[in-house]
Protein backbone atom coordinates (compact mmCIF):
# COMPACT_ATOMS: atom_id res chain seq x y z
CA UNK A 1 0.00 0.00 0.00
CA UNK A 2 2.91 2.34 0.72
CA UNK A 3 4.15 1.85 -2.84
CA UNK A 4 0.75 2.76 -4.26
CA UNK A 5 0.60 5.92 -2.15
CA UNK A 6 4.12 6.90 -3.15
CA UNK A 7 3.36 6.32 -6.84
CA UNK A 8 0.27 8.53 -6.54
CA UNK A 9 2.29 11.31 -4.90
CA UNK A 10 4.67 11.33 -7.86
CA UNK A 11 1.92 11.89 -10.43
CA UNK A 12 1.34 15.29 -11.97
CA UNK A 13 -2.20 16.67 -11.55
CA UNK A 14 -3.07 16.44 -15.25
CA UNK A 15 -3.02 12.61 -15.00
CA UNK A 16 -5.94 12.82 -12.57
CA UNK A 17 -7.99 15.23 -14.65
CA UNK A 18 -6.90 15.70 -18.23
CA UNK A 19 -7.24 19.22 -19.65
CA UNK A 20 -9.29 19.34 -22.87
CA UNK A 21 -8.79 21.98 -25.56
CA UNK A 22 -11.92 24.12 -25.96
CA UNK A 23 -13.31 23.17 -22.56
CA UNK A 24 -13.05 24.84 -19.18
CA UNK A 25 -13.46 21.53 -17.38
CA UNK A 26 -10.81 18.80 -17.35
CA UNK A 27 -12.03 15.20 -17.64
CA UNK A 28 -11.24 11.96 -15.85
CA UNK A 29 -9.51 9.51 -18.22
CA UNK A 30 -8.95 6.14 -16.60
CA UNK A 31 -6.47 4.95 -19.21
CA UNK A 32 -4.28 8.07 -19.01
CA UNK A 33 -4.22 7.76 -15.22
CA UNK A 34 -3.58 4.01 -15.34
CA UNK A 35 -0.62 4.29 -17.68
CA UNK A 36 1.05 6.91 -15.50
CA UNK A 37 0.25 4.95 -12.34
CA UNK A 38 1.86 1.87 -13.91
CA UNK A 39 4.96 3.91 -14.78
CA UNK A 40 5.23 5.39 -11.30
CA UNK A 41 4.62 2.03 -9.59
CA UNK A 42 7.39 0.45 -11.66
CA UNK A 43 9.71 3.24 -10.57
CA UNK A 44 8.77 2.89 -6.90
CA UNK A 45 8.98 -0.92 -6.88
CA UNK A 46 12.28 -0.98 -8.73
CA UNK A 47 14.02 -3.95 -10.31
CA UNK A 48 14.83 -5.68 -7.00
CA UNK A 49 11.15 -6.25 -6.09
CA UNK A 50 10.44 -10.01 -5.89
CA UNK A 51 7.28 -9.74 -7.98
CA UNK A 52 6.48 -8.34 -11.44
CA UNK A 53 3.94 -5.64 -12.19
CA UNK A 54 2.08 -6.23 -15.45
CA UNK A 55 -0.82 -4.41 -17.05
CA UNK A 56 -4.01 -5.97 -18.42
CA UNK A 57 -2.67 -9.50 -18.75
CA UNK A 58 -4.92 -11.69 -20.88
CA UNK A 59 -5.40 -15.03 -19.11
CA UNK A 60 -7.49 -16.59 -21.91
CA UNK A 61 -4.72 -19.06 -22.81
CA UNK A 62 -3.73 -19.86 -19.24
CA UNK A 63 -3.94 -23.65 -18.74
CA UNK A 64 -5.14 -23.47 -15.12
CA UNK A 65 -7.50 -20.48 -14.87
CA UNK A 66 -8.64 -19.84 -18.45
CA UNK A 67 -12.15 -21.24 -18.00
CA UNK A 68 -12.97 -19.13 -14.96
CA UNK A 69 -10.99 -15.95 -15.42
CA UNK A 70 -9.59 -16.02 -18.95
CA UNK A 71 -11.67 -13.19 -20.39
CA UNK A 72 -11.18 -11.01 -17.33
CA UNK A 73 -8.25 -8.58 -17.45
CA UNK A 74 -7.53 -6.58 -14.32
CA UNK A 75 -5.76 -3.28 -14.91
CA UNK A 76 -2.68 -4.47 -13.01
CA UNK A 77 -1.40 -7.83 -11.82
CA UNK A 78 1.44 -8.21 -9.35
CA UNK A 79 2.77 -11.76 -9.27
CA UNK A 80 5.61 -14.01 -10.31
CA UNK A 81 4.81 -15.07 -13.87
CA UNK A 82 4.78 -18.83 -14.26
CA UNK A 83 4.19 -19.58 -10.57
CA UNK A 84 0.63 -19.93 -9.27
CA UNK A 85 1.77 -19.93 -5.63
CA UNK A 86 3.26 -16.43 -5.92
CA UNK A 87 0.19 -14.44 -6.94
CA UNK A 88 0.20 -11.23 -4.91
CA UNK A 89 -2.44 -8.73 -6.02
CA UNK A 90 -4.78 -7.65 -8.81
CA UNK A 91 -5.77 -4.00 -9.15
CA UNK A 92 -8.66 -2.31 -10.93
CA UNK A 93 -8.46 1.43 -11.59
CA UNK A 94 -11.66 3.44 -11.69
CA UNK A 95 -12.41 7.14 -11.85
CA UNK A 96 -14.65 8.76 -9.28
CA UNK A 97 -17.38 8.77 -11.95
CA UNK A 98 -17.88 5.02 -11.42
CA UNK A 99 -19.94 5.84 -8.33
CA UNK A 100 -22.64 6.82 -10.82
CA UNK A 101 -22.52 3.35 -12.38
CA UNK A 102 -22.82 0.77 -9.63
CA UNK A 103 -23.24 -2.11 -12.11
CA UNK A 104 -19.77 -1.43 -13.51
CA UNK A 105 -18.35 -1.33 -10.00
CA UNK A 106 -20.07 -4.62 -9.11
CA UNK A 107 -18.60 -6.28 -12.21
CA UNK A 108 -15.11 -5.17 -11.27
CA UNK A 109 -15.52 -6.34 -7.68
CA UNK A 110 -16.67 -9.74 -8.96
CA UNK A 111 -13.63 -9.87 -11.25
CA UNK A 112 -11.30 -9.14 -8.34
CA UNK A 113 -13.10 -11.67 -6.14
CA UNK A 114 -12.62 -14.31 -8.84
CA UNK A 115 -8.89 -13.71 -8.93
CA UNK A 116 -8.71 -13.96 -5.14
CA UNK A 117 -10.91 -17.06 -4.90
CA UNK A 118 -9.78 -19.02 -7.97
CA UNK A 119 -6.26 -17.83 -8.72
CA UNK A 120 -5.26 -17.33 -5.07
CA UNK A 121 -4.20 -13.71 -5.34
CA UNK A 122 -3.62 -12.27 -1.90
Amino acid sequence: MKCLREAGKRMDAHYFQLPVAGSEEPVFRERVYSYELYHQLRNVLGDDFDYKLDGEVDKAGHPIIRSDLGAKKPDFIVDVPGEMDRNLVVIEVKSVKVKDNLNELRKDLEKLKGFVDKAKYY
